[in-house]
């Protein structure tokens, strides 16, 4: 399931989930460094650590009582994150749909 085409932020309308872990290890690999000292990376590597809570990646927003990962899938397919939204973000939701529409030529 696609998460940016079923979740809308019920603060922000944001379309984004990001995972916040606590007590991992993430490791870089440098590649390069540049002539001005500033190195350059691979992608990390993350180990151990454990999900502390899933919020919206726009605003920060926590996702109420979901802390692991099948609570999280529960959640999207549940009407508490369909029926959600507030008025005050209704007109910011049409904007972002209307943004993602192709235009009418």
């Amino acid at each position: 399931m696609n998460v940016q085409e079923i979740f809308i932020c019920p603060k922000c309308g944001g379309l984004s989930i990001e995972e916040v872990t606590t007590d991992a290890v993430v490791a870089y690999e440098v590649v390069s460094v540049t002539e001005s000292g500033e190195p350059k990376y691979n992608v990390p590597t993350i180990e151990d650590g454990s999900v502390d809570r899933y919020e919206c990646a726009s605003c920060g927003h926590v996702i109420p009582g979901v802390s692991n990962s099948a609570e999280l899938y529960a959640y999207l397919l549940s009407d508490k994150n369909k029926w959600q939204h507030t008025h005050e973000n209704c007109e910011q939701l049409a904007d972002q749909v209307i943004a993602g529409m192709p235009a009418i030529t």
